[in-house]
């Protein structure tokens, strides 16, 4: 598939191109699904986490109102509708420098590292809006890792590719962090949210009315892509899309 074709003409046909490419991947849901975040919740989760091993696979346990909360590749592509039943979890550098080629990126070179200003506008978009919403990493999004970009392969070429396991490994180092941060706040609440048993509204209001008070409290919501403690608030993917 030739990528570039996609991407070229005026570059807000082209953004409009890549929204409509992230909203039907394997990570439609994922991206634009509205989720009520609850800060104090993410921050209980965190407190309690540790991480459990078994045979070969690994999961977060954490008490939250009394109840265990599971966090596992299993959890993640179940709540976020992933569907990424695959083994394929990596792509060679050959690979991922062929889909840059094939986006616009000027001049790939193996010994640099890869930054948004070498794509059109169109591909720029594409890696911003994935890198926000799926990097750990603090600060700016001007440059992209090889693991990004393995997304932004799998996106793009629409090739199977293990979405949760990324999800997993980022979640797994966070907890080798002294102070656990709120990584993916979307993602997890999302996994607390439908373990607890409520989407939007919470049906055990009364259980947590405290908890739920002191969110309600917080003075500003801060639109943010950097999770900042009590006042984390992320929008839904297409809010981010259109935002002024």
């Amino acid at each position: 598939m030739r990528v570039r074709s996609r991407l070229d003409g005026p570059a807000w046909e082209g953004c409009k191109v890549v929204y409509n490419m992230l909203l039907q991947s394997p990570l439609g849901y994922a991206l634009s699904a509205y989720i009520c975040i609850h800060p104090t919740l993410l921050q209980e989760f965190w407190w309690n986490a540790q991480t459990v091993f078994s045979g070969t696979n690994v999961w977060i346990s954490s008490m939250l109102l009394e109840r265990e909360i599971i966090l596992s590749e299993e959890n993640l592509r179940v709540a976020l509708q992933l569907n990424d039943d695959t083994n394929v979890t990596f792509f060679t550098k050959g690979t991922l420098y062929q889909t840059l080629t094939e986006m616009g990126y000027q001049t790939p070179n193996r010994s640099r590292q890869i930054t948004r200003s070498g794509f059109i506008p169109p591909g720029q978009y594409l890696v911003t809006q994935l890198g926000v919403c799926f990097s750990r990493k603090h600060g700016h999004f001007n440059e992209l890792s090889y693991r990004l970009m393995e997304v932004v392969h799998a996106v793009v070429q629409e090739t199977p590719y293990k979405f949760s396991k990324y999800l997993m490994r980022d979640l797994e180092a966070n907890m080798h962090n002294h102070q656990p941060y709120l990584i993916y706040p979307r993602f997890v609440m999302k996994v607390i949210t439908s373990q607890l048993g409520f989407g939007g509204v919470p049906i055990w209001y009364r259980r947590a009315q405290v908890i739920l008070q002191e969110d309600m409290n917080i003075a500003s919501l801060v639109p943010t892509n950097q999770p900042t403690g009590r006042t984390t608030y992320l929008w839904n993917f297409s809010t981010i899309f259109f935002s002024d």
